[in-house]
């Protein structure tokens, strides 16, 4: 059985970004042979938590953290889903995958403390106020007259022009 099919919806319906990052990593797993005895489980823990997870980890890296996860918490994890409360409340595995995100976000924190995550640095547009002699709306006073540029800063992820 393909157990992809329990986050296929789920990746229907998140935003772009996300829903990439996320298709990644189920090809990863896909051609991973080491899904394939708890894929089951895999599939579960992506699912419970694709909604929380940043997506800034490579595939790759995230792949390992997530099978590795998986081994040491593969009895916990089994003791949940086969727990007839399981059937009606999927969220009774959320306690154990949460111990993932947290995993997930620690290891950013420390590829960012390393210097491994550089954060897109703020760029400035300078927009000149095409009318000396008005003052410009927005000013105090006392500045309208030292008025020459008005800065205002564009973020480089932003699509302002």
């Amino acid at each position: 059985m393909d157990h992809k099919v329990i986050v296929i919806n789920l990746l229907a319906h998140l935003e772009t970004e996300r829903a990439e990052y996320f298709n990644g990593i189920v090809a990863a797993l896909d051609r991973d042979p080491r899904t394939e005895e708890m894929s089951n489980l895999v599939y579960l823990v992506l699912k419970s938590c694709a909604r929380d997870i940043p997506i800034y980890l490579p595939t790759q890296e995230f792949v390992e953290l997530l099978l590795r996860f998986i081994h040491r918490h593969y009895i916990e994890i089994s003791k949940i889903i086969y727990d007839p409360k399981f059937v009606w409340d999927e969220l009774t595995v959320k306690p154990v995958t949460n111990k993932f995100t947290s995993l997930v976000i620690e290891r950013l924190l420390e590829k960012y403390k390393d210097g491994d995550i550089a954060l897109e640095e703020p760029e400035m547009h300078c927009y000149r106020w095409p009318y000396k002699t008005l003052d410009f709306p927005y000013t105090a006073e006392d500045e309208a007259e030292d008025l020459e540029e008005f800065y205002l800063p564009r973020y480089a992820g932003s699509q302002a022009g």
